[in-house]
């Protein structure tokens, strides 16, 4: 079997037939492995499992097996799932003898570095059961953080740092910024087809008339920058009220291209409004979220932040 890659202790392998009466060994032990993989108790067969092996050769599949590399021992399986946009799930299975020595420790590293250098990920995510205290703590030990979490499952993800030739900055949305804009906001159309307003002459002057007088003296929006254009923006404006004598914030809008997802650019925007409202002695920021699973993902996300009541639009 070729190794792909490896690390001090631990061969990686493509997956092979010649592998699967350890497969079946791992899998089938429902209460030291196939109940954390989330498996019935029914057993896989041999035909079944060769079938998944020979699907995973044919796919070309990021799937491996980890060998002991001083005595060739088999260890487990380690994989990523749903590649798609940049991002990848992450699977591992120790089969119940190899637990407790600090592979997953050593594997899921090497798991993720070989996902963002060879496969171009720039997100990597997992989930895992709740009760399943020793895993969330070896994930958090290899760099994952908690983003979400439900009754069933704990979900925690990492991503990739932003190289310094890709550097990150944040700027404020002025008036002279307003081509850097509009290219931005042609390329979320041409990248997603769901953006409904028209890049126009109106639209154009109507926001053009937004930088002029003090009518919009309280919105406060910021640019983020990379490769030298504009990749996302966040928009936001004060909320002053009679009802508590308070100023709160409203966030508008917070979008980065597709393309540029998953690179903590989303998490930067909305930091650097944060530190200008708290600037401004503002302690809450008011949100409507999208609906979309992407979008409702980055909210709970939010650290501090809190989801509740629901959101209502008013046509005037």
């Amino acid at each position: 079997m070729k190794q792909v890659f490896s690390t001090e202790n631990i061969s990686f392998v493509r997956v092979s037939e010649e592998l699967v009466p350890d497969y079946l060994a791992m899998v089938n032990d429902y209460d030291r492995v196939g109940r954390l993989l989330g498996r019935g108790r029914d057993p896989i067969s041999e035909e079944q499992d060769r079938l998944w092996v020979q699907k995973k050769l044919a796919e070309g599949a990021p799937v491996f097996s980890m060998l002991e590399k001083a005595t060739g021992a088999f260890i487990g399986n380690i994989e990523f799932m749903d590649v798609a946009d940049g991002a990848g799930e992450l699977g591992i299975a120790i089969t119940a003898g190899m637990q407790d020595r600090g592979y997953g420790t050593e594997a899921i590293p090497a798991m993720v570095r070989y996902g963002m250098d060879a496969l171009g990920l720039r997100r990597v995510f997992l989930k895992v059961f709740p009760d399943n205290a020793r895993a969330i703590h070896v994930y958090e030990k290899c760099g994952f953080r908690e983003y979400d979490r439900t009754e069933d499952d704990v979900f925690m993800e990492i991503l990739r740092p932003i190289p310094r030739e890709e550097s990150l900055s944040i700027l404020p949305y002025t008036g002279d910024r307003l081509e850097d804009v509009l290219a931005f906001e042609r390329r979320l159309r041409e990248e997603e087809d769901f953006w409904g307003w028209e890049i126009d002459d109106a639209y154009i002057a109507q926001v053009q008339k937004s930088f002029e007088g003090d009518a919009f003296r309280d919105a406060l929006s910021f640019l983020a920058y990379m490769d030298g254009q504009a990749v996302g923006r966040i928009d936001g404006a004060l909320i002053r009220s009679h009802f508590d004598g308070s100023t709160k914030a409203y966030l508008d809008w917070i979008c980065v291209l597709k393309s540029y997802r998953h690179r903590g650019v989303a998490q930067a925007l909305l930091e650097r409004l944060r530190q200008e409202l708290k600037a401004r002695g503002v302690d809450t920021l008011i949100a409507l979220t999208a609906s979309n699973e992407e979008a409702q993902r980055f909210y709970r996300s939010v650290p501090d932040s809190v989801m509740r009541d629901t959101g209502i639009w008013i046509d005037i």
